[in-house]
């Protein structure tokens, strides 16, 4: 039943669906008259409210439902710069931590306060990693994964997955086009973004996982261990493997299941073929054949197609080091893993 909107003053609506709904002054005006530009409620509390203005004036009020709420005027140390103020965000956990967004073709349009307006730090990030100098128009935040930001911006839309420390695109949707706005959709982990002129885009947004499983057996070398950087759409993602024997074969097994091989439960004892302790974790569908180092280290690469349709699938992987020193079958065997490919 509550609508908030803004021109020069902040108005409320208390009873948006009654027949004739009743609009009250709530802020007033700034002394330049600068219209309002942002609004933004907490998601814990209706009582939380924040206010931008065109001219970069930003305020705050933790009793918005008061027939006469109290404001404050935060940054008034001005670190967030004085140009149009796009988006605010209040964080869905802590009140006090808040995203600020700019306009203007610079290269600092986003940033956060962690106590209640106090002091801002400049997010945008660094270097190759950080947000391009444009406008943003829109900032989303990941309904359960925390450090998850989106923003839609003048040339698309961004994203970061370590708490606005690297930004980056995505690799499908609307591209470098306009965006206009960004949300999630209700109860759900449904990105929705707006363009201009490129319609409206939704993708699931699934947080990649890399899960070891189970225990190596010891080789000449110690006992083979397998790694994996995070599986993301249209990326590269990198397997290492270390402690296997010097300049040795490797097998790197690849398979879509780790519950059963040709009817038989998987973890499967390798002792019948004289590799005690020893065990096959994941169904052999694909086998590479590499090489490790004079180091014992190891290395491949798992190409992943930028195609959405991969999100959420389990990968699982296991490395059969040769090893022929060490038992009648001549191999030891790595850890699983389960990579869980997101974006």
């Amino acid at each position: 039943d509550f609508i908030y909107t803004g021109a020069r003053s902040l108005w409320r609506c208390l009873n948006a669906k009654a027949a004739s709904p009743s609009w009250t002054a709530i802020k007033p005006p700034t002394p330049s008259a600068s219209p309002i530009s942002a609004i933004a409620i907490s998601p814990n509390s209706s009582s939380i409210v924040w206010v931008g203005h065109n001219n970069g004036r930003l305020f705050r009020t933790s009793n918005a439902l008061a027939a006469n709420p109290t404001w404050t005027e935060v940054d008034l140390g001005g670190q967030v710069p004085n140009s149009f103020i796009t988006r605010i965000l209040i964080d869905r956990n802590i009140a006090s931590h808040v995203l600020v967004a700019c306009s203007g073709f610079v290269t600092d349009n986003l940033w956060r306060t962690t106590d209640n307006g106090v002091s801002f730090t400049d997010v945008t990030g660094a270097g190759l990693t950080a947000l391009p100098s444009a406008p943003i128009l829109g900032i989303a935040q990941h309904p359960t994964l925390d450090g998850r930001y989106y923003v839609a911006t003048e040339v698309g839309v961004f994203g970061t997955s370590d708490d606005c420390v690297n930004w980056s695109t995505s690799n499908d949707g609307p591209a470098d086009v306009a965006c206009y706005d960004i949300c999630f959709l209700h109860g759900s982990n449904t990105l929705l973004v707006g363009t201009h002129g490129r319609g409206m885009w939704t993708t699931e947004i699934v947080e990649p996982q890399v899960v070891s499983f189970g225990a190596g057996c010891a080789g000449s070398n110690g006992v083979p261990t397998l790694t994996a950087t995070a599986p993301r759409i249209g990326q590269d993602c990198t397997i290492t493997g270390v402690n296997m024997p010097s300049n040795g074969n490797v097998w790197l097994v690849q398979g879509q299941s780790r519950s059963s091989w040709n009817g038989n439960p998987l973890p499967f004892d390798l002792t019948p073929f004289q590799a005690p302790g020893c065990s096959l974790r994941v169904r052999p569908d694909i086998v590479r054949d590499g090489w490790a180092t004079a180091g014992g280290d190891y290395s491949a690469v798992l190409p992943i197609a930028a195609n959405t349709a991969l999100l959420g699938v389990d990968i699982h992987l296991q490395a059969f080091p040769g090893d022929p020193t060490v038992n009648g079958f001549g191999r030891t065997s790595s850890n699983g893993l389960t990579l869980t490919i997101g974006n």
